[in-house]
Protein backbone atom coordinates (compact mmCIF):
# COMPACT_ATOMS: atom_id res chain seq x y z
CA UNK A 1 0.00 0.00 0.00
CA UNK A 2 1.31 3.19 -0.80
CA UNK A 3 0.46 6.36 0.91
CA UNK A 4 -2.11 8.41 -0.88
CA UNK A 5 -1.26 12.39 -2.18
CA UNK A 6 -2.83 14.97 0.33
CA UNK A 7 -5.07 16.94 -2.62
CA UNK A 8 -5.23 19.86 -0.40
CA UNK A 9 -1.81 20.28 0.06
CA UNK A 10 -1.39 19.52 -4.07
CA UNK A 11 -4.61 22.03 -4.70
CA UNK A 12 -2.67 25.63 -2.37
CA UNK A 13 0.86 24.23 -4.42
CA UNK A 14 -0.75 24.95 -7.50
CA UNK A 15 -2.59 27.77 -6.20
CA UNK A 16 -6.15 25.70 -7.70
CA UNK A 17 -9.16 27.30 -5.42
CA UNK A 18 -10.57 25.34 -3.06
CA UNK A 19 -13.82 25.69 -0.72
CA UNK A 20 -14.67 24.14 2.57
CA UNK A 21 -16.42 24.56 5.65
CA UNK A 22 -16.30 23.78 9.33
CA UNK A 23 -17.37 21.31 11.73
CA UNK A 24 -17.92 22.57 15.03
CA UNK A 25 -20.21 19.82 16.45
CA UNK A 26 -17.59 17.33 16.52
CA UNK A 27 -20.00 14.72 14.91
CA UNK A 28 -18.87 12.45 12.05
CA UNK A 29 -22.24 12.05 11.04
CA UNK A 30 -22.82 15.97 9.97
CA UNK A 31 -19.10 15.79 8.53
CA UNK A 32 -20.20 12.81 6.31
CA UNK A 33 -23.04 14.25 5.20
CA UNK A 34 -21.15 17.50 3.89
CA UNK A 35 -18.28 15.56 2.19
CA UNK A 36 -20.86 14.19 0.02
CA UNK A 37 -22.08 18.14 -1.19
CA UNK A 38 -19.00 18.43 -2.79
CA UNK A 39 -16.78 20.37 -0.61
CA UNK A 40 -12.66 20.38 -1.17
CA UNK A 41 -11.91 20.24 2.51
CA UNK A 42 -13.56 20.14 6.51
CA UNK A 43 -11.92 21.62 8.85
CA UNK A 44 -11.98 20.14 12.64
CA UNK A 45 -12.30 22.69 15.17
CA UNK A 46 -10.58 21.52 18.65
CA UNK A 47 -9.13 25.05 19.51
CA UNK A 48 -13.16 26.13 20.32
CA UNK A 49 -15.26 22.88 20.60
CA UNK A 50 -14.92 19.96 23.17
CA UNK A 51 -13.53 17.71 20.08
CA UNK A 52 -11.75 15.21 21.00
CA UNK A 53 -9.00 13.16 19.10
CA UNK A 54 -11.21 10.43 19.15
CA UNK A 55 -13.83 12.60 17.44
CA UNK A 56 -11.31 13.59 14.88
CA UNK A 57 -10.29 9.75 13.98
CA UNK A 58 -14.10 9.26 13.49
CA UNK A 59 -14.49 12.06 11.42
CA UNK A 60 -11.86 11.21 9.44
CA UNK A 61 -13.08 7.88 8.94
CA UNK A 62 -16.66 9.02 8.17
CA UNK A 63 -15.63 11.02 5.02
CA UNK A 64 -12.49 9.13 3.78
CA UNK A 65 -14.61 7.52 0.63
CA UNK A 66 -16.00 11.26 -0.33
CA UNK A 67 -12.58 12.58 -1.10
CA UNK A 68 -12.85 15.23 1.07
CA UNK A 69 -9.72 16.17 2.56
CA UNK A 70 -9.46 16.73 6.30
CA UNK A 71 -8.37 19.92 8.08
CA UNK A 72 -7.44 20.03 11.73
CA UNK A 73 -7.29 22.96 14.19
CA UNK A 74 -5.51 21.69 17.02
CA UNK A 75 -6.07 24.04 20.29
CA UNK A 76 -2.56 25.26 20.44
CA UNK A 77 0.71 24.51 18.91
CA UNK A 78 1.67 21.95 21.53
CA UNK A 79 4.19 19.47 19.68
CA UNK A 80 3.37 16.71 21.83
CA UNK A 81 -0.19 16.82 20.68
CA UNK A 82 0.52 18.10 16.88
CA UNK A 83 2.72 14.53 17.29
CA UNK A 84 -0.77 12.25 18.51
CA UNK A 85 -2.44 14.13 15.39
CA UNK A 86 0.06 12.84 12.90
CA UNK A 87 -0.03 9.34 14.40
CA UNK A 88 -4.12 9.08 14.43
CA UNK A 89 -3.86 10.14 10.41
CA UNK A 90 -4.14 13.79 10.32
CA UNK A 91 -2.36 15.48 7.78
CA UNK A 92 -3.39 18.76 7.58
CA UNK A 93 -2.90 20.91 10.82
CA UNK A 94 -4.48 24.71 10.87
CA UNK A 95 -2.27 25.86 13.93
CA UNK A 96 -4.01 28.98 16.03
CA UNK A 97 -1.60 31.90 17.15
CA UNK A 98 1.26 31.64 15.49
CA UNK A 99 3.33 34.79 16.37
CA UNK A 100 7.18 34.25 16.39
CA UNK A 101 9.26 32.81 13.51
CA UNK A 102 10.44 30.29 16.48
CA UNK A 103 7.17 28.97 17.01
CA UNK A 104 6.49 28.14 13.19
CA UNK A 105 9.73 26.54 13.11
CA UNK A 106 8.90 24.52 16.55
CA UNK A 107 5.67 23.30 14.77
CA UNK A 108 7.34 21.88 11.87
CA UNK A 109 9.77 20.26 13.76
CA UNK A 110 7.14 18.68 15.30
CA UNK A 111 5.81 17.39 12.20
CA UNK A 112 9.29 16.10 11.17
CA UNK A 113 11.53 12.94 11.95
CA UNK A 114 14.73 13.04 13.15
CA UNK A 115 17.01 14.57 12.01
CA UNK A 116 15.15 17.21 9.75
CA UNK A 117 12.76 17.33 13.52
CA UNK A 118 11.98 15.31 16.90
CA UNK A 119 8.70 13.71 15.92
CA UNK A 120 8.37 10.87 18.00
CA UNK A 121 8.73 7.28 15.67
CA UNK A 122 6.39 4.80 16.11
CA UNK A 123 4.97 2.47 12.57
CA UNK A 124 1.96 0.94 14.37
CA UNK A 125 -1.20 3.58 13.99
CA UNK A 126 -3.50 4.94 11.97
CA UNK A 127 -1.58 7.29 10.21
CA UNK A 128 0.63 4.42 8.75
CA UNK A 129 -2.18 2.26 8.30
CA UNK A 130 -1.11 0.26 11.15
CA UNK A 131 2.20 -0.35 9.32
CA UNK A 132 0.98 -1.46 6.18
CA UNK A 133 1.86 1.64 4.13
CA UNK A 134 4.98 0.64 2.97
CA UNK A 135 6.53 4.75 2.08
CA UNK A 136 5.11 6.11 5.40
CA UNK A 137 8.14 7.22 6.69
CA UNK A 138 9.65 8.19 3.15
CA UNK A 139 6.62 10.25 1.85
CA UNK A 140 4.24 11.41 4.93
CA UNK A 141 6.52 14.48 5.37
CA UNK A 142 5.77 15.35 1.71
CA UNK A 143 1.89 14.93 2.12
CA UNK A 144 1.92 16.98 5.86
CA UNK A 145 0.20 20.42 5.11
CA UNK A 146 0.84 22.73 8.01
CA UNK A 147 -1.29 25.89 8.22
CA UNK A 148 0.05 28.90 10.27
CA UNK A 149 -2.87 31.12 11.70
CA UNK A 150 -2.10 35.16 11.66
CA UNK A 151 -4.13 36.23 14.20
CA UNK A 152 -2.43 38.64 16.32
CA UNK A 153 -0.12 41.91 15.74
CA UNK A 154 2.26 40.28 16.31
CA UNK A 155 1.93 37.61 13.78
CA UNK A 156 1.23 40.29 11.50
CA UNK A 157 4.66 41.98 12.08
CA UNK A 158 6.77 38.76 11.91
CA UNK A 159 4.52 37.70 8.57
CA UNK A 160 7.33 37.72 6.57
CA UNK A 161 9.49 35.71 8.56
CA UNK A 162 6.90 32.90 9.56
CA UNK A 163 6.07 32.79 5.86
CA UNK A 164 9.25 31.99 4.97
CA UNK A 165 10.13 28.72 7.47
CA UNK A 166 10.27 25.60 5.26
CA UNK A 167 7.28 23.20 6.24
CA UNK A 168 4.76 26.47 6.76
CA UNK A 169 2.54 25.96 3.52
CA UNK A 170 -0.22 28.57 3.76
CA UNK A 171 -1.41 31.29 6.16
CA UNK A 172 -4.77 31.74 7.72
CA UNK A 173 -6.38 34.76 8.05
CA UNK A 174 -9.48 34.80 10.77
CA UNK A 175 -11.71 37.57 10.92
CA UNK A 176 -12.78 37.18 14.43
CA UNK A 177 -9.29 37.01 16.22
CA UNK A 178 -8.28 40.25 13.57
CA UNK A 179 -11.26 42.42 14.48
CA UNK A 180 -9.68 42.50 17.53
CA UNK A 181 -5.90 44.22 16.28
CA UNK A 182 -8.52 46.62 14.40
CA UNK A 183 -10.17 47.75 17.94
CA UNK A 184 -13.59 46.32 16.10
CA UNK A 185 -14.05 43.60 18.54
CA UNK A 186 -17.01 40.83 16.86
CA UNK A 187 -17.05 42.99 13.55
CA UNK A 188 -15.88 40.70 11.58
CA UNK A 189 -17.25 41.58 8.09
CA UNK A 190 -16.67 45.09 8.93
CA UNK A 191 -14.64 47.89 6.26
CA UNK A 192 -11.87 47.55 8.83
CA UNK A 193 -10.79 44.27 9.08
CA UNK A 194 -11.88 43.34 5.61
CA UNK A 195 -9.00 45.67 4.78
CA UNK A 196 -6.86 44.49 6.99
CA UNK A 197 -7.54 40.96 5.77
CA UNK A 198 -7.23 41.78 1.93
CA UNK A 199 -3.45 43.90 2.62
CA UNK A 200 -2.50 40.38 4.00
CA UNK A 201 -3.67 38.37 1.12
CA UNK A 202 -1.71 40.80 -1.27
CA UNK A 203 1.27 40.10 1.24
CA UNK A 204 0.58 36.51 1.23
CA UNK A 205 0.83 36.87 -2.87
CA UNK A 206 4.17 38.80 -2.83
CA UNK A 207 5.88 36.19 -0.43
CA UNK A 208 4.37 33.01 -2.71
CA UNK A 209 2.67 31.42 -0.33
CA UNK A 210 -0.90 30.84 -0.18
CA UNK A 211 -3.45 32.06 1.79
CA UNK A 212 -7.00 31.33 3.52
CA UNK A 213 -9.77 32.87 5.31
CA UNK A 214 -13.44 31.88 7.02
CA UNK A 215 -16.58 33.96 6.11
CA UNK A 216 -19.62 33.24 7.60
CA UNK A 217 -22.49 33.17 4.32
CA UNK A 218 -22.95 32.64 0.79
CA UNK A 219 -23.18 36.57 0.58
CA UNK A 220 -19.43 36.71 1.80
CA UNK A 221 -17.54 34.06 -1.08
CA UNK A 222 -17.33 36.28 -3.48
CA UNK A 223 -15.55 39.29 -1.42
CA UNK A 224 -13.42 36.08 -0.35
CA UNK A 225 -12.71 35.00 -4.20
CA UNK A 226 -12.26 38.55 -5.06
CA UNK A 227 -9.37 39.11 -2.64
CA UNK A 228 -8.13 35.89 -4.30
CA UNK A 229 -7.71 33.67 -1.74
CA UNK A 230 -6.41 30.18 -2.15
CA UNK A 231 -8.81 27.86 0.24
CA UNK A 232 -11.71 29.58 1.24
CA UNK A 233 -13.95 28.84 4.49
CA UNK A 234 -17.98 28.66 4.58
CA UNK A 235 -19.62 28.73 7.49
CA UNK A 236 -20.25 25.76 9.53
CA UNK A 237 -22.39 23.14 10.96
CA UNK A 238 -23.54 24.83 13.72
CA UNK A 239 -23.97 28.10 11.85
CA UNK A 240 -25.49 26.19 9.34
CA UNK A 241 -28.06 24.46 11.87
CA UNK A 242 -29.17 27.49 12.84
CA UNK A 243 -29.72 29.69 10.44
CA UNK A 244 -32.15 27.31 9.14
CA UNK A 245 -33.81 27.21 12.49
CA UNK A 246 -34.04 30.67 12.49
CA UNK A 247 -35.53 31.06 9.28
CA UNK A 248 -38.52 28.64 10.13
CA UNK A 249 -39.17 30.13 13.14
CA UNK A 250 -39.57 33.58 10.93
CA UNK A 251 -41.52 32.03 8.84
CA UNK A 252 -44.03 30.29 11.18
CA UNK A 253 -44.18 33.80 13.29
CA UNK A 254 -45.66 35.55 10.07
CA UNK A 255 -49.09 36.39 9.59
CA UNK A 256 -50.80 34.46 7.32
CA UNK A 257 -52.33 35.96 4.33
CA UNK A 258 -56.01 36.62 4.32
CA UNK A 259 -57.93 33.70 2.52
CA UNK A 260 -59.53 34.41 -0.53
CA UNK A 261 -63.21 34.66 -0.90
Amino acid sequence: MKILPNRFKAALSQRTPVIGSWIMTGSANAAEAMSWSGLDFIVVDMEHTDASIGDVVAVMRAIAESGTEVVVRPPSSDPILIRRLLDAGARTLMVPFVETVEQAESIVSACRYPPKGNRGFALMHRGSRYAQTEDYVSAVEDNICIIAQIETQQGIDNTDGIAGVDGIDALFYGPGDLSCVVDQLGDTSGDKVRSLIRHEADRCRDLGIASGTLVPDLDSIDWARDVGFDFISVSNDYGMIMRMSKEIVARMQRPLAPAAD
